[in-house]
């Protein structure tokens, strides 16, 4: 749910690369998929109207809308200027997977949009 800072599972796909991120680079994945708002709307988590906004959304973008109850711009991201001391003792995203700055660069380089990623 937004506002949770839990970090999503589940099968994603990169859906967007931001190079000139605040965070350095940010790899951004297509939650919510449609799996996830599926298994919300059935647990009445998304109303039926929220769930009919959702697959409206993605027919006309091909991707899922980024405003839902069950959040979004999660992905896989650098520190940017962030602390590294923070980084390591704490848990400071807001559902994102946070890695060095050398780390996103590496990844960066072995990933392309619609790479899979599989988050446990």
């Amino acid at each position: 749910m937004s506002g949770s800072r839990a970090t999503p599972t589940g099968e994603f796909k990169i859906n967007w690369i931001n190079e000139d991120s605040r965070f350095h680079i940010f790899l951004g994945l297509d939650y919510p998929t449609l799996a996830h708002a599926r298994e919300a709307h059935k647990a009445g988590m998304l109303s039926e109207p929220e769930f009919y906004d959702y697959l409206t959304y993605y027919r006309l973008h091909g991707s899922p809308p980024q405003d839902t109850v069950l959040g979004g711009s999660i992905g896989i991201h650098g520190l940017g200027e962030a602390d590294p001391n923070v980084h390591q003792r704490f848990h400071w995203t807001d559902g994102c997977v946070a890695v060095t700055n050398d780390q996103i660069e590496k990844l960066a380089k072995l990933v392309r949009l619609g790479t899979k990623v599989i988050i446990r």
